[in-house]
């Protein structure tokens, strides 16, 4: 797991976390962040860190145990205070796998509920409180947060993607349905950006765009006759994904945001990957992670 700010990446290492800058440690040593001393990065949660408004977001069991856990911690990135505090505990039920950030607020989703956390300083995040309550056991896929709402996949409908505004708690605003499972939302400029990953042979996978004011998208195309694209990351720049190829290894492509043809197919920006997960972008590169890196490419 690893995440960014503008001015490190930020990573675990066993039992801590780490900083490098954004070009990269070189020949020195990661900076550590905070030793937790217990399971960093818990197995069955995702593997998500957040950097958000001097805050590292990240899952560790409770400290000497790995069964009362996992706990999403927070800490201030400029280092964690030998007491930490957490926004929220599985606690044997199981958190969603998925998780935003904008500014200071913090969002994931835990058993039955959509939850938020509006920190208050850089790693003061109080217990979460709920968005919004599914009322199903399971959860979304997806999530993604701008400065109007945050957007997600409804748990029980395939396809069927809902909205609350960022503090709650809300009852969803339905978007519209998409024509197939999604496995990761990005959103920018008012519109909604889905990884659809497609079906047997890995031939009809899309990105598919709805509009965040609308109630009743279909979904629009942005471009289809893919593979199973995945690891979604958008931005004023364009649109990012993992392509899954059949016979690995992967490639990091790219497309234009909606409005201006994909000519010719997505943009190859780095092949040859194994074990891609993990998509974060800023101003000049895309990051991604491998089973032993951290790497980035020019866009």
């Amino acid at each position: 797991m690893f995440g960014i700010d503008s001015v490190n990446v930020y990573f675990n290492s066993g039992n801590s976390v780490v900083s490098c800058p954004l070009a990269g440690c070189g020949k020195l040593a990661p900076k550590q962040v905070g030793a937790i001393g217990s399971n960093v990065d818990h197995a069955n949660e995702g593997g998500v860190m957040l950097v958000s408004g001097g805050t590292v977001a990240f899952f560790a069991d409770a400290t000497g145990s790995n069964t009362s856990g996992p706990f999403l911690y927070t800490c201030p990135t400029t280092g964690c205070p030998s007491s930490l505090t957490y926004m929220a505990c599985g606690c044997h039920q199981g958190f969603w796998g998925i998780f935003a950030a904008q500014d200071s607020d913090f969002y994931w989703g835990f058993y039955k509920n959509i939850y938020h956390s509006a920190c208050t300083g850089p790693g003061i995040c109080p217990s979460g409180s709920i968005l919004d309550s599914a009322g199903v056991s399971g959860g979304s896929t997806a999530m993604a947060v701008d400065k109007n709402g945050v957007y997600f996949l409804q748990p029980t409908t395939t396809g069927t993607l809902q909205s609350c505004p960022r503090s709650g708690p809300c009852t969803p605003t339905t978007i519209g349905t998409v024509p197939g499972a999604v496995n990761a939302l990005g959103v920018v400029n008012d519109t909604l950006y889905a990884s659809l990953p497609g079906g047997s042979g890995y031939t009809n996978g899309s990105i598919t765009t709805c509009a965040t004011s609308t109630t009743s998208c279909t979904g629009t195309k942005l471009i289809d006759k893919q593979g199973f694209p995945t690891d979604l990351a958008v931005d004023s720049t364009g649109v990012y994904w993992h392509e899954v190829e059949t016979s690995p290894p992967d490639t990091i492509v790219t497309c234009p945001l909606l409005g201006t043809p994909c000519t010719g197919g997505p943009r190859t920006l780095a092949s040859n990957q194994t074990g891609m997960y993990g998509m974060k972008t800023d101003a000049a590169f895309v990051y991604w992670a491998t089973p032993t890196q951290i790497l980035r490419v020019a866009k």
